[in-house]
């Protein structure tokens, strides 16, 4: 009698197939690129996606200091990180960073949005020379 079950066959480590990505993020809002750049490194956007598995691409981000934000959060956002220290706290403005270092906003969103346990790899630059080893760079346009 033949078996007319179906199985479900997963990749291997091996089969993964990791594409570089730019994201121009000049003129978009923070939130909405940050939610498409942790789906692309954590390889949410592919058709063989299991969460046990890196399954990621690697992302080059340019142009962070012009992002948008929407609402009053140019005003009102506030970047905390405590020492674990009496009076250890330390809290920056988001307007003191976009003077100062517009890619660690990109940084701490992205922080904020990444799964704990996942291996991925972000490259926040000024010029677009990442490191491919001569693969070529896919513009990641929404």
């Amino acid at each position: 009698m033949t078996d007319f079950t179906k199985q479900t066959k997963s990749i291997s480590e091996k089969s993964i197939k990791r594409d570089w990505y730019l994201v121009d993020v000049k003129g978009k809002i923070l939130g909405r690129v940050i939610r498409d750049v942790v789906n692309h490194l954590t390889g949410k956007n592919k058709v063989n996606y299991v969460s046990y598995l890196d399954s990621g691409d690697n992302v080059v981000v340019i142009n962070a200091s012009g992002v948008k934000l929407s609402g009053k959060k140019m005003e009102t956002k506030i970047y905390t990180n405590y020492s674990g220290y009496p009076s250890g706290l330390r809290t920056v403005s988001i307007q003191k960073l976009f003077q100062t270092r517009p890619q660690e906003i990109i940084t701490q969103d992205y922080l904020f949005f990444q799964v704990i346990n996942t291996v991925t790899q972000i490259s926040l630059r000024s010029k677009v020379n990442p490191p491919t080893g001569g693969q070529k760079l896919i513009w990641l346009k929404k």
